[in-house]
């Protein structure tokens, strides 16, 4: 497996396997290609946008995308998609990828990763495992409007 930078020739393999990963269970989502491309498209034009591919024979396995976030005293990695590949799930490759951005996120002035995930998901499991921290000081919100 090859992990490499995001680049824009990746976007269509990325929509694919992120369809496949959150319209299977768990998450059983009805992600459309439009709409996917769209969720993905917005993300990759956020400011401050790093994102991260793993490849295995060319082929996109996994994917990482996230942007920096900038606060009074350190920057942040923001992860607001991260999936692997049903195929390659439980195999060591979500973990290798993380391993790679944690080592990557020094060289570009970035103190911690953060993430926000579904409670007691599967999701949940994988970060307490790659050693995430449940941080019991904040609350996620939301309003239906």
């Amino acid at each position: 497996m090859k992990i490499k930078e995001y680049k824009d020739k990746y976007l269509k393999e990325c929509i694919n396997t992120f369809i496949r990963v959150y319209n299977a269970p768990p998450w059983n989502n009805q992600w459309t290609f439009d709409a996917a491309l769209v969720h993905l498209t917005n993300m990759v034009n956020t400011p401050g946008f790093i994102g991260y591919v793993s490849l295995e024979n060319s082929k996109v396995v996994a994917a990482c995308i996230g942007h920096i976030k900038c606060w009074w005293d350190s920057k942040e990695y923001f992860i607001d998609d991260f999936f692997v590949d049903d195929s390659k799930q439980r195999s060591g490759y979500g973990s290798e990828l993380l391993e790679y951005i944690q080592k990557d996120m020094p060289g570009r002035d970035i103190k911690s990763i953060t993430i926000v995930i579904g409670k007691n998901s599967p999701a949940d499991n994988f970060y307490d495992k790659n050693k995430f921290d449940t941080l019991e000081s904040l609350v996620f919100k939301m309003k239906k409007i």
